[in-house]
């Protein structure tokens, strides 16, 4: 049993290869078998790395009538430039950070209540994955529908 931990242990550690007869059967003959390390999934490691193209690319799948207007937008309380895009009657700032970190870092300064009733002019936050999108539209359908698109694909699991 412990020839079996110790081959999981070097699978797992990625040194499966480099040792010789890390994967094969032990040396009573028996019919162990020797677990090998799940192969790794990209798409789920790329499921946080959004960009504009993305971004743009998700909304238009989700039936919405996105542009991107080539502005940039600055924020007082973020730290890294947006990309204004168009969508219907409202725009979308979209703010892309390194990682997942950097966004949560940057996120901790937005102030993301609602005071008071909401006007045209409420801002909708949506984080997802290194994604901040700050939505400014007159209707709640186009909220729902930009809020389900850019952030649906964090929740599912591995495909």
């Amino acid at each position: 049993m412990s020839r079996y931990l110790l081959a999981t242990a070097v699978i797992a550690c990625g040194h499966g290869g480099d040792l010789p007869n890390a994967g094969s059967a032990p040396a009573n003959d028996s019919a162990t078998p020797v677990a090998s390390a799940p192969p790794v999934d990209t798409a789920a490691e790329a499921r946080d790395a959004w960009s504009v193209p993305e971004v743009l690319r998700r909304l238009r799948e989700a039936g919405l009538n996105a542009t991107d207007s080539g502005e940039t937008v600055h924020r007082p309380e973020l730290h890294t430039v947006g990309h204004l895009l168009h969508i219907g009657r409202g725009t979308l700032e979209v703010f892309i950070y390194s990682g997942r970190g950097a966004r949560t870092r940057d996120a901790a300064g937005l102030d993301t209540k609602v005071h008071g009733l909401p006007t045209l002019d409420t801002p909708h936050y949506i984080l997802s994955g290194n994604l901040i999108a700050i939505l400014i539209t007159p209707t709640d359908v186009t909220v729902e529908r930009v809020t389900n698109a850019l952030t649906a694909r964090h929740t599912l699991g591995p495909p």
